[in-house]
């Protein structure tokens, strides 16, 4: 049964990409976070 591999393997490209969304808005939002 593959079940948790491909969770984790979702769970891996969901974490990217939040970490890629993050990463090209921080100038947008450094200003609201400080």
């Amino acid at each position: 049964n593959n079940d948790p591999e491909i969770l984790d393997q979702v769970k891996a490209e969901i974490c990217r990409a939040t970490i890629l969304y993050v990463n090209n808005y921080t100038d947008d939002c450094t200003p609201f976070a400080l």
